[in-house]
């Protein structure tokens, strides 16, 4: 851009080695034309500037994304949201809103107590304690 502005300054230079007087027909179309042309490479300098400092800030904004979505997806196995298809899964219906809820299920197996909530109400929807076996136990003796 500085460019520009030279060049601009070279041509003021060149009007005034070739002693065109300001007040002829031709000293006033030169200056005015150089008047315009120092605007506009003013104006582009002005421009290009600004330019410059909004593709910092984008830059500053991309990279402070890029680091949210790292944090924020780190803890994802899955970057689509899709479940494992090797995993097996167990679906609950949510007692207070209705939603389907998906789960592992080794969840099932495990002798920790574990209690599966709702992810649109917080309501719990599963619960590995021995109510589950027993309940497991009676499904198995009324298909008997």
């Amino acid at each position: 851009m500085d460019d520009l502005r030279q060049k601009v300054s070279y041509l003021r230079g060149l009007m005034e080695g070739l002693d065109i007087k300001d007040d002829s027909k031709e000293g006033k179309i030169f200056n005015a034309i150089l008047e315009i042309l120092d605007d506009i490479s003013e104006e582009i300098f002005e421009i290009h500037t600004v330019q410059e400092e909004i593709e910092a800030y984008l830059d500053s904004m991309d990279e402070d994304l890029s680091d949210l979505e790292e944090e924020v997806y780190e803890d994802s196995e899955y970057e689509d949201d899709e479940l494992d298809p090797d995993e097996d899964y167990v679906e609950v219906v949510c007692p207070d809103c209705g939603d389907t809820v998906c789960f592992e299920a080794d969840i099932l197996d495990d002798e920790d107590l574990i209690e599966v909530t709702c992810p649109n109400c917080d309501a719990v929807v599963f619960t590995n304690d021995e109510e589950y076996d027993d309940d497991i136990e009676d499904d198995t003796e009324e298909d008997l």
